[in-house]
């Protein structure tokens, strides 16, 4: 679509509104801005000159849909920008945006809410096989299911529905952060009828208040057995929508995984890990918006526990990681009720050292008082054969100790 026809196609939209009409526009693309640090809707046919600046002609900017809505009777308008605000050019460019974007400067307006995906320089994301970015799709299943109406007034408000989708967000994808601006009555308007004592729905809504932790603990799927014989659903219907509640849990644990094991090949391709590969891993990180603090636990697992070790021997498939964000799942490292981690066992390369030759000096001396005893038993010496064996007693117990990891 070219700019022209973007422009006209909201010109359109805002136009010819009565006072209470709902409109929503709903944008997904980049987010960039220009070196006045005014932002600007890109398409696929924004572009940059060769000194890195915006051929502000190829973008529609924020101030011309400020324009139009200002001038739309409309009182009820919502804006998603489902789109990165600086970064993620095409290849060859530049990313020279500071990253800070003042939605309320840019879109401010009575009775106008703006929901986006993500903030400063982050990414949003579609997933691999999916069609719909991340956060287009809690957006979409909050209205669908009536799941986003969390007071159970048969109403999905702008506020409700963001809460629904920045959780369901953050479960999958821990570093991005949706963010909302509203203005006025903006937070409370209505965007759709949810069901009312729906049985599915209560189920649902159970089912998140369980999955909360990443998995269903024992009682919970108790109370979910019960819960599913009273509202008499199918366990088909239920199983369907368990998975959904736990779709974004499973998501990030593969995120995890996909990272443990690009950390995998990189300390099998060199150790100690280079600046630059790092700054690769940092981008990677990015790229799947995992937390930093879960991409340091598996570092400090692989790092100082293994591949300090010297043995780099790794599995071919990691084993999955559970995320700092959650609460135990069982065989993962686990964490405290305090969020405090708990630092896996490391070997210092240095004190092995020191231990192995402790361990064979004692074991020679060991051989030296054995020999001398078989010496004395064969000449017929049996009390110094009794006391060469007393005498390495001692040293074969420190050995021993020692030789214990």
């Amino acid at each position: 679509m070219s700019i022209d026809i973007l422009q006209e196609a909201i010109e359109t939209l805002f136009s010819d509104r009565s006072k209470d009409d709902l409109v929503v526009l709903y944008f997904s693309g980049h987010g960039i801005k220009d070196e006045n640090g005014k932002l600007h809707l890109a398409t696929r046919f924004t572009r940059k000159n060769p000194q890195g600046r915006l051929i502000k002609s190829t973008a529609v900017p924020a101030s011309f849909v400020q324009d139009i809505m200002s001038e739309s009777r409309s009182k009820r308008q919502v804006i998603i920008l489902d789109c990165c605000f600086s970064g993620a050019f095409p290849e060859g460019w530049s990313a020279k945006d500071d990253g800070s974007v003042n939605i309320q400067v840019e879109m401010g307006g009575e009775g106008r809410v703006v929901l986006s995906s993500s903030t400063a320089t982050q990414y949003s994301f579609q997933q691999s096989g999916e069609n719909l970015s991340i956060y287009t799709r809690y957006l979409i299943e909050g209205i669908e299911t009536g799941a986003a109406d969390q007071d159970n007034d048969g109403a999905v408000s702008v506020d409700e529905l963001h809460e629904y989708a920045k959780k369901k967000v953050q479960e999958a994808s821990p570093a991005m952060r949706p963010g909302i601006s509203a203005f006025r009555e903006g937070f409370k308007i209505f965007l759709a009828k949810a069901p009312i004592g729906n049985p599915k729905l209560r189920y649902r809504k159970e089912v998140e208040h369980y999955a909360s932790r990443g998995e269903i603990p024992i009682i919970g799927r108790k109370i979910l057995d019960a819960q599913r014989d009273n509202l008499g659903l199918l366990p088909e219907e239920v199983a369907a929508i368990e998975a959904e509640v736990l779709k974004p849990y499973q998501e990030y644990k593969q995120k995890l995984q996909q990272y443990e094991q690009a950390l995998v090949d990189e300390i099998k391709r060199e150790f100690p890990l280079s600046d630059y590969t790092r700054h690769d891993l940092e981008r990677y990180q990015e790229m799947l918006a995992i937390n930093k603090k879960d991409a340091e636990l598996i570092e400090e697992r692989l790092v100082t526990g293994e591949a300090t070790h010297q043995a780099v021997n790794f599995s071919e498939a990691p084993p999955s990681v559970q995320p700092h964000h959650r609460v135990e799942i069982p065989s993962q490292t686990k964490f405290s009720s305090s969020n405090q981690t708990t630092k896996p066992k490391t070997h210092n390369p240095k004190r092995i050292m020191i231990r192995q030759v402790i361990t064979l000096s004692c074991f020679c001396v060991v051989a030296f008082f054995v020999i001398c005893a078989l010496y004395a038993l064969f000449t017929g010496e049996i009390a110094g054969f009794f006391g060469c064996l007393l005498f390495s007693i001692p040293f074969m117990w420190l050995g021993t100790s020692m030789w214990k990891p």
